[in-house]
């Protein structure tokens, strides 16, 4: 209404935003492009692309149409809104589709002008030329200039992307503001050099088909911050509101075979985000959290081990109840799942798909079974197929010697396993008192499936480097050799990462990890200058934190971070469930019954 009261024009929403015979021809262009590209990719097959799991719902197609009219100005632009909107798929999606090479680097408060620019690094790899041959004693360099991903990304004349742009120090986005204007230059004063003349200054001007998009979470959030006014005014900003409904994008990867279930998901996502406490960001209900939903009832399906229908009962306990914890009241809890069950009787029986009879018995009856409070389910080996599970879950063996005894061990067990039915290399995150057996559960399982186990524990003062790697000194010798931490080095040979304690490891290392734990899987590591892929079926993350309320310098994460995640709440031990677990692993002490449950009581007593 502003807008239409100054320019004194009528301005319609259907017109800009919409496809048919009316489109402006401001938007026609980028929207026709859009759903060719989409429709290419259909009759392709292409399912790896950004853009497959997009439904193009009013306010993703107004974000293309204004992201996409900044790129053909050259005007950089600065994405604001929540997390789980799109923001990044929509960028990676305008660039594939403008076969547009797009570089990444993702912004905390350790990142330095140099990850940008670039800087002298270490010579990794020295080839003495035929001119230098002749010399008797050939001078080689120890350092060299690297280019950063600005300067890359501006002789190439690539898409660049900044994520989280606010996190990084205002006195390393000043370099950016040359570039941000319309001359778009950069000085590298850094790369000076001395001639005959004096010191040269090399003054860079990027091609014509070099795009700058930045994006940020609202302030707020834990952890997060505005950008400076000045910066921000260099960009044109675009709000990335939380879509209307999910239904679209629920009903679009679903597909036609489970389309029965994408109302009552849609409905049921939107009670779960009413429901969720405001003050911790343990539950994020987004775009994202769709997602894995969708994700897990039709991995679940396809695998022929659940009904889909029992599939989006357990699902929906897995992305929206468990997350909640003993944050919420058991009732909300109670009713919730109650919810969900009406809401799934409802379109089945209106589906044709079952009785109510047939329902009850091979839907609700099996679900409420294995929700039981106190059920103990013996885990089970397929030797035939070479797995091992609590029924329904299973994953890949090698060593069937895991037995977790006790009622609640046996739930924690069933929910990690459970998490860990997604496709790909989702990274969990567990959550529990101190001594649930976070950290031991997930040994164990590595174990009995054959992978090796890496755990880094974390701190208030770990650093980025500690994970990722950074050049030392080469031993005996002149010159630096680049030593890769034991997440790269994890990632590298496709072993699973337990990181302890997450909720005490500084912003800076929580921010640096985010690109590995969403859908690029991938760790950008500048002094490098090359991205490591987080191995899709091997590579599998975890996180194990103990509640913030446990103090000790914990925090709550972001809610941008946590979302990323499958959340795992893990009960805490009964007295039964201690006697039980210590029976069994010390078995062949002489002690008697009485004297180990005096033990445990006292244990109780004393915490």
């Amino acid at each position: 209404s502003v807008l239409e009261s100054v320019f004194r024009r009528r301005l319609s929403e259907s017109e800009l935003f919409d496809l048919h015979d009316k489109t402006s021809p401001v938007s026609k262009q980028i929207l026709t492009d859009c759903r060719t590209a989409l429709a290419n990719d259909a009759d392709a097959g292409n399912d790896e692309a950004s853009h497959q799991q997009l439904a193009w719902t009013r306010e993703l197609r107004r974000l293309c149409v204004l992201l996409g009219n900044c790129q053909k100005f050259g005007e950089p632009a600065l994405l604001v809104g929540p997390t789980g909107v799109g923001k990044t798929t929509v960028c990676q999606a305008l660039a594939e589709m403008r076969r547009q090479d797009l570089l990444t680097l993702n912004c905390h408060m350790n990142t330095e002008a140099a990850d940008f620019l670039g800087s002298l690094r270490p010579v990794r790899e020295r080839r003495i030329d035929a001119s230098e041959e002749q010399q008797s004693q050939p001078v080689i360099p120890m350092f060299e200039w690297v280019d950063g991903v600005l300067v890359q990304a501006m002789r190439r004349g690539a898409d660049l992307l900044v994520d989280e742009i606010s996190l990084a120090d205002d006195s390393v986005l000043e370099r950016l503001n040359s570039v941000l204007e319309p001359e778009r230059e950069l000085v590298l004063a850094e790369r000076s050099r001395t001639g005959d003349g004096g010191n040269t200054v090399e003054v860079l001007k990027a091609l014509p088909e070099f795009r700058l998009v930045a994006t940020m979470n609202p302030g707020g959030d834990f952890g997060k911050k505005e950008l400076s006014p000045a910066l921000r005014n260099r960009f044109t900003e675009i709000w990335c509101p939380q879509p209307a409904s999910l239904l679209p994008i629920v009903a679009r990867n679903l597909g036609q075979q489970l389309a029965h279930l994408a109302k009552p998901m849609a409905y049921l996502l939107t009670e779960a985000a009413k429901a969720a406490p405001t003050d911790d960001g343990r539950l994020t209900v987004s775009a994202r959290t769709a997602l894995v939903w969708v994700a897990f009832v039709r991995q679940r399906r396809q695998a022929d081990r659940l009904p889909a229908e029992l599939a989006f009962l357990h699902g929906y306990q897995m992305t929206c109840l468990d997350p909640l914890g003993d944050a919420a009241d058991q009732s909300v809890t109670a009713r919730l799942l109650s919810e969900a069950v009406a809401q799934l009787r409802s379109c089945c029986l209106s589906a044709g798909l079952y009785t109510a009879k047939s329902f009850e018995a091979k839907i609700v009856r099996p679900f409420v079974e294995s929700a039981k409070p106190g059920s103990v389910l013996p885990l089970t080996v397929s030797v035939e197929e070479r797995q091992f599970g609590i029924e329904p879950f299973f994953i890949d063996m090698a060593d069937a010697g895991l037995q977790p005894v006790g009622a609640h061990p046996n739930a924690n067990c069933r929910r990690l396993l459970r998490a860990l039915q997604l496709p790909g290399s989702r990274p969990v995150l567990l959550e529990g008192s101190p001594g649930v057996g976070k950290t031991s559960l997930v040994a164990a399982l590595a174990k009995a499936s054959g992978h090796r186990l890496v755990r880094i524990n974390l701190s208030e003062h770990t650093d980025v480097a500690d994970l990722f790697g950074s050049d030392l000194p080469k031993e005996g010798e002149l010159g630096f050799a680049w030593h890769s931490g034991p997440l790269l080095r994890a990632l590298q040979l496709g072993h699973w990462v337990v990181l302890d304690e997450m909720n005490l490891a500084s912003q800076s290392v929580l921010e640096g990890l985010n690109s590995c734990l969403d859908h690029r899987g991938e760790i950008f590591v500048p002094e490098l200058n090359r991205a490591f892929t987080v191995q899709s079926g091997r590579t599998r993350i975890f996180a194990c934190q103990n509640p913030a309320r446990e103090g000790g310098g914990r925090k709550c994460l972001p809610r941008s971070f946590v979302n990323r995640f499958v959340q795992v709440h893990l009960t805490p031990l009964t007295p039964a469930d201690q006697l039980t677990v210590a029976g069994a692993v010390y078995a062949e002490l002489p002690l008697p019954s009485d004297t180990l449950e005096s033990m445990i009581r006292f244990n109780c007593l004393v915490s």
